[in-house]
């Protein structure tokens, strides 16, 4: 459902004079908490902790709206912030 709503963001980064798309913090976190939810995996919970801890300015209005809209809040609950 994630996947057909919202459109991928992604940021354009340089890694050793090459540049890469990534997806977005936001959207990977997201990703995360679907699998989660489906396969009740601690580890995409664990990876969604250190997502938040290494980035500092993450769009949390962006992933309350997806995560409301796709009802990941138990998951999201779990999260150490």
């Amino acid at each position: 459902m994630f996947a057909e709503l919202s459109p991928y963001r992604f940021n354009k980064l340089a890694l050793d004079g090459i540049s890469v798309w990534m997806i977005s913090p936001e959207d990977l976190i997201i990703r995360k908490l679907l699998w989660s939810k489906d396969s009740m995996s601690e580890m995409q919970i664990r990876d969604v902790e250190n997502i938040f801890f290494m980035c500092e300015d993450l769009d949390v209005q962006y992933l309350q709206l997806w995560i409301k809209k796709l009802g990941l809040q138990e998951q999201y609950s779990r999260i150490n912030k």
